[in-house]
């Protein structure tokens, strides 16, 4: 899962694990900087994390959710993870 910057583009939280359950969205939505608006692409445990004081609005179609650039970057720093342990 990961959490992206609009403005950067920079991704600002991460987490690999094996399900998204809402203690591990929220953890990782607590330790991210705080945002005024957040999109999600629909997934139902969005709707049940805490965001204030800024607002979650979800977008199917992930058009505001995430950029490829960011994929391939996110990509390459799991696979970086997997072989260097950490």
């Amino acid at each position: 899962m990961t959490m992206g910057a609009r403005q950067s583009a920079c991704i600002v939280g991460y987490r690999v694990d094996f399900q998204r359950t809402k203690s591990i969205m929220q953890e990782m939505l607590d330790e991210a900087p705080q945002a005024g608006v957040y999109f999600g692409d629909g997934f139902v445990t969005y709707g049940a994390l805490f965001y204030a004081p800024g607002v979650h609005i979800s977008v199917r179609d992930k058009s505001q959710t995430h950029t490829v650039v960011e994929m391939d970057e996110l990509n390459s720093f799991v696979e970086r993870k997997k072989t260097d342990g950490t």
